[in-house]
């Protein structure tokens, strides 16, 4: 059995193959580390592939076998705009890195494919490479795989214009699509016990909000309490749960999107 380690620096191949009865690891868990597809070849990991904290992988290309991303790494497909393939699904822990463009009616950008489900994990960035803006009804298939589950714990998408916003599809189809920003408002109230659980809609599918409460009403926004933070449903609905307490006469709820 042979063993090639590959602690810090970059690498870059067009097509490997390594098949000695061990994880190939991308670095060493503190070096900076990054492994590079170049030339859109492919790539066999017979015992996986296990990125590293401070580790990257980039590029384009076919990958043969289990691929770990732990938390402290970073998977960023392309080299500007690009698309990596898999073969198993992926262990996704650490930063997902990824790019959008537009250029006139052209719309381009990273894509993971996976030949079986995906399950999201980590964190999710996306950055606009430009020259245009997206504009409404503009959809980006960032990810393509059988089937979706899990999801991102934070994601950071790029600045729309006016009136606009994102629409998390990653769920759904693994897409991102433009679509006319709506303002999320309280549809009813229920009693259950010594709880009060508000719920409502028009918020955009996937989005975080956060739900402020404050005891007068006329309070700047800014001094109002946060009481939680959570994310829209898929069809942009909201729910929360808060306890009523016979020492408070009066509570106001507002909802803060980003």
């Amino acid at each position: 059995m042979s063993l090639f380690t590959f602690n810090a620096g970059q690498l870059n191949v067009r097509t490997s193959t390594v098949a000695n009865g061990v994880t190939f690891f991308v670095g060493d868990g503190s070096s900076a580390s990054t492994l590079n597809l170049v030339g859109n070849g492919r790539h066999s990991f017979a015992n996986g592939l296990t990125l590293r904290s401070n580790a990257s992988l980039i590029g384009n290309g076919v990958i043969t076998g289990a691929v770990a991303v732990v938390t402290g790494a970073t998977f960023a497909p392309g080299t500007s705009v690009g698309r990596i393939v898999l073969s198993n699904s992926p262990a996704l822990f650490g930063a997902i890195v990824m790019e959008l463009s537009k250029a006139g009616s052209t719309l381009t950008n990273d894509q993971i494919q996976v030949a079986g489900p995906l399950t999201y994990g980590g964190t999710l960035t996306v950055t606009n490479l430009g020259p245009d803006a997206p504009a409404l009804g503009d959809r980006f298939p960032l990810f393509s795989a059988a089937s979706y589950a899990g999801a991102f714990s934070s994601t950071m998408l790029p600045i729309l214009g006016s009136g606009l916003a994102w629409t998390n599809k990653l769920s759904i189809d693994g897409s991102l699509q433009v679509i006319n920003a709506s303002r999320p408002q309280f549809v009813s109230l229920a009693l259950s016990g010594t709880n009060l659980i508000p719920s409502g809609s028009g918020g955009v599918p996937g989005a975080s909000y956060t739900v402020l409460i404050s005891t007068n009403v006329t309070l700047p926004v800014s001094f109002w309490l946060p009481l939680s933070t959570n994310q829209f449903d898929s069809s942009g609905n909201f729910i929360f749960t808060n306890g009523i307490s016979p020492a408070i006469p009066q509570r106001f709820y507002l909802l803060r999107v980003p």
